[in-house]
Parts: C-alpha cells; structure tokens; sequence
C-alpha cells in the first residue's frame, strides 16, 4: 500500500467501498471509442492490478481475488478471502502469490485460483490485522519476500513456501520490499531504511528519513531510492553506500517511487506530481492534481499514466509533463493500473473495471 495513506487504508476501504454504491458509472458511450472492455467487480477495486500477459490478477474492498482474461475481460476465476488482500498480486510462471490483513502468504495456481501452498507470518494470527501484511510481495528466481505490520521481512521459498531467514525492523512495514540483488531494500514506520541480504536477511547497511517510510523503494543501474512522510527523495548510490542527492517535495509521499529512462515520478500528499531527474536531483517538472493522487503512476516509453484519486485518469508526456489526455472514470482511483500489450487495464472504487487503447 502506498505512503500516507496506508495506515488508514481498511478503514478508508470499508466507508470508499460503501458509498461507491452512491456513485453513477460513466456512461459506456461516452468511452466507446477507448474501451476494448468494462468488467463490474461485487465491490470497489482497491488491490492494484498485475498481469502475465493473458491474464488480469487484481482484488477488490470485499476480499475477493479475480482473475480475467486481459483481451476480452471474461472472468476466468474468482475466489473469496474472509479479509483484505493488500498490494499488488505477484506472477511467476504458474503461480500467483497475495498476502492478506490476516498475515498469510498465498500461494495460488494462476489457472483456478486454488492453493498450492500458504503460510501464516503473523506471532498473534488472533488479533486481526495486527500481523497484517499491507504491501506487495517481492519475487525473484526462487525467493518470495514479504513485510507485515509487526516488522518482520520474511524470504520463503517460491515453491514450497518453507522459511529461509527473517529480519525484525522496530516498527510496522507499509512499504513494499524491493529485490536488487544482492540486496532486498524496505522501508519501516520508524522512518528506517534498510538494506538486507538477499542470501542471509542480515541488515547490511541502512538509512533513515524525516518520516516513516511507506512508499516502495526503486533501483536502477546501481543506484537506490527511497522517500518517507519528510518528502524528501533519497538516492543512494549501492556500492560504497554514497549518498548523491536529495530532493525535497512538498508533502509526505502518497505513491511509490516509478523511475524511466534517467527520470523518477513521485506523488505527494499535497496532491504534486514531480518528476525528477536521476543524475542530480533537480526538478524537470511539477504539476499539481486538485483531485489528489493515491495510487502509482506508470511509465510506457515516453508517456505517463497518472491515476488521480478523485477519477481522472491523465496521459502525460513523461518528458515535459504535457498532458495528451484524460479521462474521467466516474469513481475514485486507488488502485495501481497495469499495462499489458497495449492496453492499459485500471479499476475503480464502484468496482468497475477498464481496458483502455494505449494508443489513445
């Protein structure tokens, strides 16, 4: 779940999923001419999407995981959990893996959604919520890692789902942990930032910010970044552990860190889209959402889909922040969009789901 918000975001899910209800869906006319397909979920779609190229994983207000085929928005399969999956699904060859507010780890077939395997990481699985898991797994090769609410980064076995190592932080983990090898990086609610073994879970170095950490850290070409509630964005080059700059936004981060080309976009809690440039921290440019911004962007070549909260969806050029489009989906947006072969797949608070032409 992202930056400020993930804190608050079951009791947000619960009052957003009741008054979708409340919400008119865009009329179908008015997309026609954008829309391959609509798919109408039972609740509001709060689980950001992911995709293995034919199929669309996401997950909605209610506990309930879908999967659909991505070409023509048929409903493949779908299963119910007695509580919320968080974060984004991970897809590896046959396999989905989800972590729930319960604190278990789901290892599922991405053919029937049925479970090969699952694991429960919570110390007190009694007292909901408490061992949650609030962020996307991270998978790489055979390691599948996970964070949840009592601090703990746990790295299973794709497979079988066996325990290699666990890492205690001091406080909750909201941030998604990211794999670089040799290194899995996570953020913690203490406003630590650290950087552990990938082989051996033991905390290598670290760094620290202004403000808890809950915003899913990025890495490209050596370099690491991370940003807290201090809105100040961090870049680390990895070897020799060298601070190169940072840059200071005017409020807490609200998405995760999306980096493209020599270019990192990130969304604040004062509702400011930045894009950022990678080799000196300098500000390329910066536009304000008034309808705030809770869910990631994505980058697609030169352009930049920008989920704003209040339903618009803008297609920006990533270089200059020129808006080529936008569309309003009638509903709020909290859930990361994906894009797959062209089409952009993003769903919405009144459970409606779109496959929208990139090419628009």
């Amino acid at each position: 779940m992202k930056g400020f918000f993930a804190l608050f975001y079951s009791s947000f899910m619960i009052l957003s999923a009741s008054l979708a209800w409340a919400e008119t869906p865009i009329a179908d006319r008015d997309l026609s001419q954008n829309i391959s397909w609509h798919y109408k979920a039972l609740h509001g779609i709060t689980g950001d999407m992911a995709t293995d190229g034919e199929r669309l994983f996401f997950s909605d207000g209610s506990g309930n995981l879908y999967c659909l085929d991505g070409e023509t928005g048929k409903l493949q399969w779908q299963r119910a959990f007695d509580v919320l999956l968080y974060g984004t699904p991970a897809v590896m060859k046959d396999r989905l893996y989800v972590g729930s507010g319960a604190g278990v780890v789901y290892c599922l077939s991405i053919v029937n959604g049925t479970t090969y395997w699952s694991k429960n990481l919570a110390d007190a699985p009694d007292k909901l919520g408490s061992g949650g898991i609030n962020s996307s797994l991270a998978l790489h090769e055979n390691a599948l890692i996970a964070a949840n609410l009592e601090g703990k980064v746990v790295r299973m076995d794709t497979q079988t789902g066996e325990e290699r190592w666990r890492f205690k932080a001091s406080r909750e983990i909201l941030s998604s942990p990211l794999i670089a090898p040799p290194f899995v990086y996570v953020g913690d609610h203490a406003g630590i930032f650290h950087a552990l073994s990938l082989d051996s879970g033991k905390r290598t170095w670290g760094g620290s910010s202004g403000g808890p950490i809950d915003a899913t850290p990025a890495y490209s070409n050596g370099v690491v970044y991370y940003c807290g509630w201090d809105g100040v964005l961090h870049a680390i080059r990895v070897k020799g552990v060298t601070p190169l700059w940072s840059f200071k936004a005017d409020g807490a981060a609200t998405t995760d860190i999306v980096l493209s080309e020599k270019r990192a976009y990130l969304g604040t809690s004062s509702g400011t889209l930045y894009c950022v440039g990678t080799e000196n921290g300098a500000s390329l440019w910066s536009i304000k959402m008034e309808g705030g911004i809770a869910a990631s962007p994505m980058a697609s070549q030169d352009r930049l889909y920008v989920p704003e909260q209040s339903g618009k969806l803008h297609c920006l050029n990533g270089n200059t922040g020129e808006e080529y489009w936008s569309i309003d989906l009638g509903s709020n947006l909290v859930s990361t969009p994906v894009i797959s072969k062209g089409s952009i797949f993003i769903g919405t608070m009144d459970g409606s789901v779109y496959s929208i032409k990139e090419g628009r």
